[in-house]
């Protein structure tokens, strides 16, 4: 909700591999046609069994984008892309060798000298986070953390350092205190935090 006087709040979610039919955004009274990130109206097995309460909340009481063109069909270009409004082949982040930063360990990473999404947020008085996938790189053989989120504008980080390679969850598994959802990934066992906490 925008607050006079004080500039809106925004969260962003990118969010791998997410089809149109993965989750209920929309808001009831949207016709389909308009919002169609929710379950097809005659996919009735589906309407019954993926509710995302969390998500619709958060749309309802904002903005909803169903469209956006990521530059490759893979994650690390796709958060290349959107850190930097630039598709990433235009700063040798990714090209056809390297389509990804396979591995927390592997050297490189996206550039520093791209200004974020977040940094141009920053110099507007935003405060700024980051959570969950990272997979833009971390070290550059020198410094251990060269490439992580708060080196490129991000105030409050706490990501996965794996990539999105967390522990799965067990059939069937429920979070507990009523909440009926069910999760994919349920623990990731390194969290990184800023200044290098893991």
């Amino acid at each position: 909700a925008v607050v006079q006087g004080r500039p809106p709040n925004f969260l962003f979610l990118l969010v791998d591999d997410w089809g149109f039919g993965d989750v209920d955004a929309c808001p009831s009274d949207i016709p389909y046609t308009d919002c169609p990130l929710r379950p097809h109206p005659k996919d009735k097995a589906r309407a019954e069994h993926l509710k995302s309460p969390r998500i619709k909340q958060l749309a309802s009481e904002g903005m909803i984008f169903t469209n956006w063109y990521a530059p490759r069909a893979i994650c690390s270009p796709s958060r290349a892309a959107l850190m930097s409004g630039r598709d990433p082949i235009r700063y040798g982040d990714i090209n056809q060798f390297v389509r990804i930063f396979p591995t927390s360990g592997s050297r490189g990473g996206f550039p520093q000298s791209e200004k974020t999404t977040a940094e141009y947020l920053r110099g507007l008085n935003y405060s700024t986070g980051y959570s969950g996938k990272w997979h833009l790189g971390l070290t550059n053989g020198k410094d251990e953390f060269h490439y992580a989120a708060w080196n490129h504008g991000f105030d409050e980080v706490e990501y996965f350092v794996e990539g999105s390679n967390g522990e799965p969850c067990g059939p069937g598994f429920e979070h507990g205190g009523g909440d009926t959802n069910i999760y994919h990934m349920c623990s990731f066992s390194h969290v990184l935090r800023k200044p290098g906490e893991i």
